[in-house]
Formats: structure tokens, C-alpha cells, sequence
């Protein structure tokens, strides 16, 4: 059970003080994508997104869908943009619930899917602003929806 992000829904939710930092982190949430991955971009949105953590316009973790059967995960810490992807074709299935977790340290940042590695970027992580804010299925904009549903692991 879990939280409907469908049509243009928005869900924001806050990341309380101390639960992550600028050097270290560990995020998790459970998907389930309500579209197959080779569909996700049949809504109407070019890169809908999983989730999108926010401290600011320069310290971000967006995974997304950045085009067919492909899942892509960006991050700027405050010092450049950093991005890598998942060839995903066939991973995701439609109805099927997925634990998503981002985690970082001072030498890389990566994308588990059900707990194996789908995207590692080897960065130093150091956020001049730790983000704050979760949006899940959307930007903070409200903007590039992805239809899912999204529960805790």
C-alpha cells in the first residue's frame, strides 16, 4: 500500500533534519510503476521522474526517465552536474513494486534497483546545500509526472 502519483499529481514530502548529509546519505523509496518502462513516456512527459530531492537550484538528485527503456539518475552537489543511465529495457514491469535506493559518499553516489547497482557514478559528493524537500512522481515544479505509486519500503 502506498501513495497514488498518477495523472498531474504532485507529492512532496520532508526530509527531517539529520537524516542525510552533505557527504553521506541513504535514500529508499518503493515504486510501483502503474506503465512497462518502454511506456512510461506515453503520458505526455519527455522525462518523468521517479523523484527529485532538492536543496536547491544546484544541489539536486533527480532519477528519471530520460528517454525509451532508459532510467537516469542526475545529481549536482554544488559544484557541476553529474549524471549516468540504466539501460532498462524489460526491468520495470507494470504493477510490480520496486525499493529504489540512492546512496552517496565522499568517493560516489549510486542507484540500487531491488538492491543491485544499476547506476554508479564515481564523484566526489560534498552538497554545499543538503536537500530538504522529496518530491515523488514530479519536480518540484509540478511538472514531468510519472504515473507510479510510491510507499515505504
Amino acid at each position: 500500500m502506498g501513495v497514488s502519483v498518477e495523472g498531474f499529481d504532485s507529492l512532496v514530502m520532508n526530509i527531517p533534519a539529520g537524516r542525510i548529509f552533505a557527504q553521506e546519505g541513504h535514500v529508499r523509496i518503493a515504486v510501483t510503476p502503474r506503465h512497462s518502462i518502454a511506456e512510461m513516456d506515453n503520458f505526455g512527459e519527455l522525462t518523468p521522474e521517479f523523484f527529485r530531492m532538492w536543496g536547491d537550484a544546484t544541489n539536486y538528485i533527480v532519477v528519471r526517465i530520460s528517454a525509451a527503456n532508459t532510467v537516469q539518475m542526475w545529481f549536482d552537489d554544488g559544484g557541476g552536474a553529474h549524471n549516468a543511465a540504466w539501460a532498462a529495457a524489460g526491468a520495470l514491469v507494470a504493477g510490480t513494486e520496486y525499493l529504489f535506493e540512492v546512496k552517496w559518499d565522499a568517493v560516489h553516489m549510486e542507484l540500487l534497483v531491488d538492491g543491485v547497482q544499476r547506476i554508479n557514478i564515481v564523484q566526489p559528493v560534498a552538497f554545499v546545500t543538503v536537500p530538504t524537500a522529496w518530491w515523488a512522481g514530479t519536480t518540484q515544479l509540478g511538472t514531468q509526472q510519472v504515473d507510479a505509486v510510491f510507499g515505504s519500503p
